[in-house]
């Protein structure tokens, strides 16, 4: 089982609603290349899960499209920014194994990923983390940083 935790491609500067900032044309290319390396290390998820915010949305999106991937992308609310890695992990564990990829934000893909591995990863935007379980436990297997 592997999971791929994605932190949305740069997004509009901080508004009032938070929730319906997209990406920005960077954004679209930092995906972009982030689709172009799962895809040449042979990656591939087989579900997709994303926040409801518009950028993790398009995020996904995006990175589908980029690789001819026909995944439906689930939404989901314990993606969201500031949700607590440990009600994360818990939902992880009730999920049947399988390949899975969360398109998500700060602090959430940096602090679900060192609650997971205990290692911290320095997430820009869209930064990939690739963990796989090993009986019980989860390690960083890969990690992928596009161009800034």
């Amino acid at each position: 089982m592997m999971l791929f935790i994605l932190r949305h491609g740069q997004a509009e500067p901080m508004r009032h609603d938070d929730a319906t900032r997209a990406l920005v044309a960077r954004g679209v290319v930092q995906v972009q290349q982030t689709a172009a390396w799962l895809q040449s290390r042979g990656f591939k998820p087989g579900q997709v899960f994303a926040s409801p915010y518009l950028r993790a949305q398009q995020t996904a999106q995006t990175l589908l499209q980029h690789n001819n991937w026909s995944l439906t992308i689930h939404t989901e609310n314990r993606l969201t920014p500031d949700n607590e890695p440990a009600l994360t992990a818990s939902w992880i564990d009730t999920l049947p194994e399988q390949n899975y990829l969360f398109a998500a934000h700060l602090p959430l893909v940096a602090r679900l990923t060192d609650y997971l591995t205990r290692q911290r990863v320095d997430f820009a935007p869209g930064s990939i983390a690739v963990l796989s379980k090993q009986a019980s436990s989860w390690c960083l297997h890969d990690f992928f940083t596009p161009e800034q």
